[in-house]
């Protein structure tokens, strides 16, 4: 299970407060693993992703399920191709903006899969278990 700092925060002007959910979830990828635990991106309508420096040349692909416990199948955009963020460095960490199509989803997976961008082949991530943080923003 992820760990989380889930909490309200609020922002904006002292009449009319906005208040907005953010979240900090530390996420695992297991030693030649291929996906991280799910954490839920329901309150969430942005964020960032640390991509850790010994990440071993491949795209980040999402896995995706209504249900924590579900059947996790891969995002896809409009035209059938894995959502992803492209060109993730292997020679330092990083701070990545998630895309924008994964925010109406509910439990997410982060997935390393082929640098292809429209390639659905898993992955695995060796050297140690890999940590992820991901920053969330209601």
């Amino acid at each position: 299970m992820p760990t989380s700092s889930r909490r309200l925060k609020n922002q904006g002007a002292q009449a009319n407060r906005i208040t907005r959910a953010i979240d900090v979830v530390t996420l695992t990828m297991a030693d030649s693993g291929n996906v991280t635990e799910a954490f839920d991106m329901t309150l969430f309508a942005s964020g960032m992703v640390l991509m850790p420096a010994a990440w071993i040349a491949a795209n980040c692909g999402f896995k995706v399920c209504d249900t924590e416990g579900g059947t996790f199948t891969l995002l896809l955009d409009d035209i059938g191709v894995p959502v992803q963020i492209s060109t993730v460095s292997t020679s330092r960490a990083g701070w990545y903006a998630l895309p924008d199509k994964l925010f109406g989803a509910h439990f997410v997976q982060l997935w390393s899969k082929s640098a292809t961008a429209a390639t659905e082949t898993d992955v695995s991530q060796t050297g140690g278990p890999l940590s992820f943080t991901v920053a969330l923003k209601g």
